[in-house]
């Protein structure tokens, strides 16, 4: 128990506090715009809560509380925060903005892929308050990473976009494939360390076969009804397959967004600018990220953990 726990000074927090994370390109979008369709949750600090959090600039941020800590660390640790970077003036500061955003639902949500290393810092902040991690099968995963950080890097090799682990800059790699992965190993290896702060876990592919389910999940660990769930789209569309075919360089949320859709419409067909993976490239990355994968995994479905 943190100090604000211990001397009651941190009660339920009124709205209740749910944040979502996971790593780039696992699903962590969708799950927030299905989440603010919902009329029991707001998310007042978009996008990704940047300006909240203290992620700004966003290549060497600065603004607290978030980005004071990157500075202190001169940048080494990345977007890493433990339990002891914690100060009582970030409670107090992360506590006005919630006031000063007057939500009027029961639940204030925000979504930052960045909290994914922060596990420990941000139960430290707000013990009450419910981490959701979104999780994605690691070749669709990095393969959908790899879009982003391929036409990036074209112009700069030592190019970074995404989520800092702890040591960030001796990951960076010309190949970006292999950057991507190493990435994903050192987020994995983190989220495995800490993995008592997180209160619910959610397949990107399972959300997208049984969505209604997993808001009734989230709706119960809110202590919300389910009854107020609303589903604003017939289907999803799952893009795990896309390593296998190929797709657009463009994000498939941007794109969905600017449809006000949810699904990819089939009649439309897609042109393919960037290539699928190889038979090679598969195999190596489920050899560099199935043993970190499944041990996940096992954590997750073992009597401490259950997948949403």
């Amino acid at each position: 128990m943190n100090q604000y726990s211990d001397k009651k000074t941190d009660p339920e927090m009124n709205p209740k506090l749910m944040f979502v994370t996971g790593i780039q390109k696992s699903g962590t979008s969708l799950l927030n715009r299905v989440l603010m369709a919902q009329g029991f949750i707001e998310n007042p600090f978009l996008p990704e809560g940047k300006l909240f959090w203290g992620d700004d600039p966003v290549t060497n941020p600065s603004s607290a509380p978030c980005g004071t800590v990157y500075q202190k660390h001169l940048g080494q640790k990345g977007h890493q925060m433990l339990a002891d970077d914690f100060t009582p003036d970030q409670h107090e500061l992360l506590t006005l903005k919630i006031k000063r955003a007057a939500v009027k639902t029961p639940v204030l949500m925000n979504k930052n892929p960045n909290l994914i290393v922060r596990l420990p810092w941000l139960k430290k902040v707000f013990p009450t308050c419910k981490i959701v991690v979104v999780l994605r099968e690691p070749v669709a995963n990095i393969y959908s990473f790899s879009k982003k950080l391929y036409r990036e890097k074209q112009s700069a090799a030592d190019f970074w976009w995404g989520v800092k682990p702890n040591n960030w800059q001796k990951l960076i790699d010309e190949d970006a494939l292999k950057q991507i992965v190493a990435v994903w190993q050192a987020v994995f290896e983190f989220l495995l360390q800490h993995i008592e702060h997180v209160d619910m876990f959610i397949n990107y592919q399972q959300f997208c076969e049984s969505p209604q389910h997993h808001l009734e999940q989230i709706a119960s660990t809110l202590g919300q009804s389910a009854q107020q769930i609303s589903l604003p789209f017939e289907q999803l569309t799952c893009m795990d397959d896309e390593f296998k075919k190929g797709g657009s360089l463009e994000s498939k949320n941007v794109l969905l967004r600017r449809e006000k859709s949810f699904s990819i419409s089939a009649s439309a067909p897609e042109e393919i600018s960037y290539p699928p993976f190889s038979t090679k490239q598969i195999k190596w990355i489920k050899a560099e990220t199935e043993a970190l994968w499944q041990k996940l995994n096992t954590t997750i479905n073992s009597n401490k953990h259950r997948a949403g």
